[in-house]
């Protein structure tokens, strides 16, 4: 069983055998297994984009209405169109909305562990041997995170450095992650990334060598954002769409992990107006409601989890419903969050013990009757 998200069950699957959980997994990945830290994280970020992306999100629920009509009156629909757009691949860079999903995952990963780290895993295990990352293999590539994607990335790492090629790795360093966070957010992914990268550096100031990117991708959110935003209005469409407001309308509402996933959502944007000063949402959005304020919050997180305190707060409020190993094993939510700096809460969220197992029970029993489907479907 290769190690994925499964979108329709929103279980994630991890090849290999169970190891014990531990909130490090999330909030401090190399300071744990790096082999299931990393996986995890990879896997666990895809569930944050389909919560926070609104084309995923639109993926997730034409997937789930294609079981719910065979569960219903036993037609084997074929893909729907969302699914044939997520594959297609825009002219201009030959980048399809999956390889942005991917990419962007990708690079969160590696982000989060530092290619320095990355390094000495690999050379560590064998993957790389020594002098092997002293210039790129391809003679493409200077910096070392390039480098790193080069040797390590894989398949996902080659839409990143596709990206770079054709617009220099400043400018790829900088803008990848939130181009591809709102152009997820459309309904023609691919090609609205390549609007928004292209338009971008013309409209916000690339960061001097050697800035922080944490702090940059904080501090260029809203500009980010609203420049996206113009853009996909002038196209046609009138708003990024956000994954909330795809389950708050649509058959998701239906599905027991979504519509769980959809309240805290709801209740973690409620938490960040109460806890949190945000003085540039609330003054940017002044006839905004607090609580649009709060998803507005909200996705700025989501949109940046390589931050250590943006991951923290995800990981501690809307962690991964369930991860299963090979050997049938899982863990379930609370055991991946942790609340030990406010006991208070932590107390009260421990108490929904039968909530949590309904949970995990939801996520396996979906994964089993989606396997069903396409069997049925694909007649293997």
């Amino acid at each position: 069983m290769p190690s994925r998200f499964q979108p329709v069950s929103a279980l994630i699957e991890v090849e290999g055998e169970w190891e014990p959980p531990n909130p490090l997994i999330l909030t401090a990945p190399g300071q744990y297994s790096p082999r299931i830290s990393r996986t995890v994280l990879h896997e666990t970020a895809h569930y944050w984009q389909y919560l926070s992306e609104g084309f995923l999100t639109l993926l997730a629920e034409e997937e789930w209405g294609r079981l719910v009509v065979f569960e219903r009156t036993g037609a084997k629909c074929p893909p729907g169109p969302i699914r044939h757009e997520f594959l297609r691949p825009d002219p201009t860079l030959g980048i399809s909305p999956q390889d942005l999903h991917e990419g962007v995952a990708r690079w969160w990963e590696f982000m989060s562990q530092g290619p320095q780290r990355l390094i000495a895993e690999a050379l560590a295990d064998g993957r790389l041997r020594e002098g092997a990352v002293q210039s790129s293999p391809s003679g493409k590539h200077t910096n070392s995170f390039d480098i790193v994607m080069e040797l390590l990335g894989g398949i996902y790492g080659k839409v990143y450095l596709e990206v770079a090629e054709q617009y220099g790795p400043r400018i790829t360093i900088a803008f990848f992650a939130l181009c591809s966070h709102f152009a997820l957010q459309t309904r023609h992914p691919a090609y609205f990334f390549n609007q928004f990268i292209q338009l971008a550096p013309n409209e916000i100031e690339l960061p001097p060598a050697g800035f922080n990117l944490e702090m940059f991708l904080k501090n260029s959110f809203l500009k980010v954002r609203n420049l996206c935003l113009q853009i996909v209005r002038r196209a046609g469409e009138d708003k990024l769409l956000m994954g909330g407001a795809v389950i708050k309308s649509g058959l998701l509402l239906e599905h027991p992990v979504y519509r769980w996933s959809f309240h805290r959502l709801n209740y973690l944007a409620k938490i960040l107006v109460d806890i949190k000063d945000f003085p540039e949402f609330a003054s940017l959005f002044p006839n905004a409601s607090d609580h649009s304020v709060g998803i507005l919050m909200l996705d700025g997180l989501l949109a940046c989890p390589i931050d250590p305190p943006n991951r923290g707060v995800l990981s501690a409020w809307l962690p991964p419903p369930c991860v299963r190993f090979s050997d049938g094993k899982t863990w379930d939510f609370r055991q991946i969050c942790n609340r030990e700096l406010v006991p208070q809460i932590k107390e009260k969220e421990w108490a929904l013990t039968l909530e949590r197992r309904r949970i995990t029970e939801s996520c396996i029993d979906i994964r089993e009757r989606w396997a069903h489907f396409l069997h049925e479907y694909r007649g293997y």
